[in-house]
Order: C-alpha cells, then structure tokens, then sequence
C-alpha cells in the first residue's frame, strides 16, 4: 500500500491533513509529511507542519477504536496520522 491522503481539511491559513500507510513508521516517514505539505500546498501558502502527529490504526472502513488502539479486537487494515498543517508568513 501506498501512502495516501485521505483527508484534507484546510483553511488558507491552518488545517490537518490525513496521511494513510501501511505501517506505523511509513505514515510517520519524512515521505509522509512531504505528501501532507504537499496537499496542504494547494491551499495554504508556504504551508508547515505544526508539531508531531500520531499514528493511529483504522480498520478496513477508515473506523478507529479504542479496541482497535489496544489490539483486543478487529483487524487493522491501515494507519493514519492527522498533520497540523499552518501557513508561513
């Protein structure tokens, strides 16, 4: 599986952007947050990310669950993390 954004909620200043992966550590890679400034990029001017996301599993629908978190039930079909994306000045 590919990195993919699955989600882009921006403003022209500030948003998150979703980046979805097969493993935890591809979804936290420098590939992965190039593709959420990349994204970002077509929103904000000289976009940055704010701080360090988490990873996260989703299941085969794009749920999360604490279940899911904990490993007590279900299949993890991916991971995600939410990139605080900002505008530059």
């Amino acid at each position: 599986m590919a990195l993919t954004v699955v989600g882009n909620n921006c403003s022209d200043r500030e948003g998150t952007i979703i980046v979805q992966g097969e493993t935890m550590s591809e979804v936290m890679s420098a590939d992965a947050k190039r593709h959420a400034l990349q994204a970002a990029g077509a929103r904000i001017s000289r976009p940055g990310i704010s701080g360090n996301g988490s990873a996260y599993p989703v299941d085969a629908e794009g749920n999360t669950s604490e279940d899911l978190m904990m490993g007590r039930g279900g299949t993890v079909a991916a991971y995600r993390v939410d990139y605080k994306v900002t505008g530059g000045l």
